[in-house]
């Protein structure tokens, strides 16, 4: 999920992702995310906090990384 050039992710999107998206992302079996961070400060503190109030629902291993390189290195690992 790359994530980098985001810039804020509003109340709504917040809620429709861990009321609809995190529940289909489990029911598809995915088993690894890799999120590529927001260059923005506000957008990676949205999202970081969103995770927080997220993580009791979410069953597959997700990981943050500053690049994209990282990101497909690491779910090639």
């Amino acid at each position: 999920v790359d994530l980098s050039n985001i810039k804020v992710v509003n109340p709504e999107n917040q809620r429709w992702t861990q009321e609809v998206l995190i529940k289909k992302m489990n029911y598809s079996g995915i088993a690894q995310v890799a999120v590529i961070n927001p260059q923005c400060p506000l957008a990676s503190s949205s999202i970081k906090h969103m995770y927080q109030e997220s993580i009791h629902l979410i069953k597959f291993v997700r990981m943050v990384f500053n690049s994209i390189e990282e990101a497909e290195a690491w779910l090639e690992g």
